[in-house]
């Protein structure tokens, strides 16, 4: 094939998946539509999917669109690399301003593309999450986590004050919904192994004491699921409580 018409095939192929970025963006924004919109269109944080695929699934699609994206665009820039150093000594005739510019670029695409490795997140605890209600997010209120532990002061203010009963719960309607505080052992970056870990639990009994009556990974965040789930912190620390007495007992 001439390479014209490879750099038609290429440009053909970038153009297919440039919309499909963009509509996969609009899919996002309109119709799968993030925890907090859910509860006002819908009445409550339901789970939404297009073709089998949730947000989050869609989201990892975009990942790859993208790496496709980066290899066509390379490809391009190889059929076309005779024509590019002409045109750039056009554009920039001094020699040393066309090396700067070259390595300044170059440095900004790496960096767009590498810097998610080159920072760590910002964790939040407590505020308005993304579910409409508080807890594990980053709403208004949303206050900075740290690793310093609670004084002993501070821990009794946030500890649970509902005192644990001998009785399992055995659903989503047994788990407690008072005000709606956060455990200072609970975190939701936690998964729902650790977050059992920390009370000596079994993972699988600890969901099903909180609502969560199918299958669900230990590796799931705990954050995540209190938004599908409509439990807190607080509610977490609860009912693990119950079941290490139960099991002690």
């Amino acid at each position: 094939m001439k390479k014209s018409n490879w750099s038609l095939v290429i440009d053909a192929l970038l153009l297919l998946l440039t919309a499909f970025m963009t509509g996969k963006g609009l899919l996002l924004k309109y119709v799968l539509i993030p925890g907090r919109e859910r509860q006002i269109v819908y009445g409550s944080n339901v789970e939404l999917e297009l073709f089998g695929l949730d947000r989050h699934q869609w989201g990892t699609l975009h990942l790859y669109v993208g790496y496709g994206m980066i290899a066509l665009v390379i490809l391009h820039i190889i059929l076309h690399w005779n024509m590019i150093p002409n045109m750039y000594r056009k554009l920039i005739a001094w020699r040393g301003l066309r090396a700067a510019v070259a390595v300044v670029y170059i440095a900004v695409c790496l960096l767009l593309v590498f810097f998610p490795f080159l920072i760590q997140p910002t964790i939040l605890e407590g505020g308005e999450g993304r579910g409409g209600g508080k807890g594990y997010g980053r709403g208004k209120g949303a206050q900075k986590q740290t690793d310093r532990p609670p004084t002993h002061a501070q821990a009794e203010q946030i500890a649970p004050q509902t005192p644990p009963s001998s009785d399992v719960p055995s659903g989503k309607e047994t788990v407690l919904h008072g005000e709606r505080g956060k455990s200072p052992g609970i975190k939701g970056y936690m998964t729902l192994a650790e977050a059992a870990g920390q009370y000596g639990v079994p993972p699988e009994d600890l969901a099903r004491a909180l609502g969560i009556r199918e299958a669900i990974s230990p590796n799931a965040r705990m954050g995540q699921l209190r938004q599908q789930y409509n439990f807190t912190m607080e509610d977490v620390a609860t009912v693990a409580e119950r079941l290490k007495k139960a099991q002690q007992k």
